[in-house]
Protein backbone atom coordinates (compact mmCIF):
# COMPACT_ATOMS: atom_id res chain seq x y z
CA UNK A 1 0.00 0.00 0.00
CA UNK A 2 2.81 2.40 0.88
CA UNK A 3 4.44 1.77 -2.48
CA UNK A 4 1.21 2.69 -4.30
CA UNK A 5 0.90 5.83 -2.15
CA UNK A 6 4.44 6.92 -2.98
CA UNK A 7 4.05 6.10 -6.69
CA UNK A 8 0.78 8.03 -7.08
CA UNK A 9 0.87 10.61 -9.89
CA UNK A 10 -1.91 12.81 -11.23
CA UNK A 11 -2.51 12.14 -14.92
CA UNK A 12 -3.45 15.26 -16.88
CA UNK A 13 -6.90 13.80 -17.66
CA UNK A 14 -7.71 13.23 -13.96
CA UNK A 15 -9.54 16.03 -12.17
CA UNK A 16 -7.96 17.53 -9.07
CA UNK A 17 -10.97 16.38 -7.02
CA UNK A 18 -10.49 12.78 -8.16
CA UNK A 19 -6.75 12.95 -7.51
CA UNK A 20 -7.24 14.35 -4.00
CA UNK A 21 -9.86 11.69 -3.29
CA UNK A 22 -7.45 8.92 -4.37
CA UNK A 23 -4.60 10.48 -2.37
CA UNK A 24 -6.75 10.58 0.78
CA UNK A 25 -7.99 7.04 0.17
CA UNK A 26 -4.48 5.63 -0.11
CA UNK A 27 -3.34 7.53 2.96
CA UNK A 28 -6.31 6.26 4.98
CA UNK A 29 -5.62 2.68 3.88
CA UNK A 30 -1.98 3.04 4.91
CA UNK A 31 -2.97 4.42 8.30
CA UNK A 32 -5.47 1.60 8.77
CA UNK A 33 -2.97 -1.11 7.86
CA UNK A 34 0.01 0.19 9.81
CA UNK A 35 0.99 -1.50 13.03
CA UNK A 36 0.11 0.31 16.23
CA UNK A 37 3.79 0.56 17.18
CA UNK A 38 4.63 2.32 13.89
CA UNK A 39 4.10 6.07 13.91
CA UNK A 40 1.91 7.52 11.16
CA UNK A 41 3.55 9.62 8.45
CA UNK A 42 4.21 13.10 9.69
CA UNK A 43 2.58 16.12 8.08
CA UNK A 44 5.71 17.25 6.23
CA UNK A 45 6.13 13.88 4.50
CA UNK A 46 2.44 13.68 3.59
CA UNK A 47 2.47 17.21 2.18
CA UNK A 48 5.64 16.65 0.16
CA UNK A 49 4.26 13.38 -1.17
CA UNK A 50 1.10 15.17 -2.33
CA UNK A 51 3.14 17.86 -4.07
CA UNK A 52 5.27 15.17 -5.75
CA UNK A 53 2.13 13.39 -6.92
CA UNK A 54 1.13 16.47 -8.94
CA UNK A 55 4.17 16.14 -11.19
CA UNK A 56 3.35 13.32 -13.58
CA UNK A 57 6.08 13.67 -16.18
CA UNK A 58 3.57 13.45 -19.03
CA UNK A 59 3.27 17.19 -19.74
CA UNK A 60 6.19 19.59 -19.20
CA UNK A 61 4.00 22.68 -19.04
CA UNK A 62 1.68 21.08 -16.48
CA UNK A 63 4.64 19.88 -14.41
CA UNK A 64 6.18 23.37 -14.49
CA UNK A 65 2.99 24.87 -13.08
CA UNK A 66 3.06 22.50 -10.11
CA UNK A 67 6.81 22.90 -9.59
CA UNK A 68 6.27 26.66 -9.43
CA UNK A 69 3.38 26.15 -7.00
CA UNK A 70 5.63 24.06 -4.75
CA UNK A 71 8.42 26.64 -4.94
CA UNK A 72 6.00 29.44 -4.07
CA UNK A 73 4.87 27.56 -0.98
CA UNK A 74 8.44 27.36 0.26
CA UNK A 75 8.86 26.06 3.80
CA UNK A 76 5.11 26.40 4.40
CA UNK A 77 4.67 23.22 2.34
CA UNK A 78 6.05 21.18 5.24
CA UNK A 79 4.33 22.99 8.08
CA UNK A 80 0.84 23.83 6.83
CA UNK A 81 -2.08 21.50 7.59
CA UNK A 82 -2.52 18.93 4.82
CA UNK A 83 -6.16 19.93 4.29
CA UNK A 84 -5.05 23.51 3.68
CA UNK A 85 -2.47 22.33 1.14
CA UNK A 86 -5.11 20.28 -0.66
CA UNK A 87 -7.48 23.27 -0.70
CA UNK A 88 -4.78 25.57 -2.09
CA UNK A 89 -3.88 23.06 -4.81
CA UNK A 90 -7.56 22.73 -5.68
CA UNK A 91 -7.93 26.53 -5.85
CA UNK A 92 -4.79 26.85 -8.00
CA UNK A 93 -6.10 24.17 -10.35
CA UNK A 94 -9.53 25.83 -10.61
CA UNK A 95 -7.96 29.24 -11.25
CA UNK A 96 -5.60 27.79 -13.85
CA UNK A 97 -8.43 25.96 -15.61
CA UNK A 98 -10.71 29.00 -15.67
CA UNK A 99 -7.89 31.17 -17.03
CA UNK A 100 -7.01 28.71 -19.79
CA UNK A 101 -10.65 28.27 -20.82
CA UNK A 102 -11.16 32.06 -20.85
CA UNK A 103 -8.12 32.44 -23.09
CA UNK A 104 -9.32 29.77 -25.49
CA UNK A 105 -12.82 31.27 -25.86
CA UNK A 106 -13.12 34.40 -27.99
CA UNK A 107 -14.35 37.48 -26.19
CA UNK A 108 -17.62 38.79 -27.64
CA UNK A 109 -16.39 42.37 -27.15
CA UNK A 110 -13.40 41.80 -29.41
CA UNK A 111 -15.75 40.65 -32.19
CA UNK A 112 -17.87 43.77 -31.78
CA UNK A 113 -14.82 45.99 -32.01
CA UNK A 114 -13.50 44.06 -34.98
CA UNK A 115 -16.87 44.38 -36.77
CA UNK A 116 -16.90 48.14 -36.16
CA UNK A 117 -13.39 48.53 -37.59
CA UNK A 118 -14.14 46.51 -40.73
Amino acid sequence: MEQEFRALRKPKATSMDAHIKRFKQLRAEMDYQRLTRVAPLDKALVNLQFLSSLISGEDQMEDHIWETFQTALGARATTMPTEQLLAEAKAKDACRNSTSSALSQPDSNSFSLQAMVS
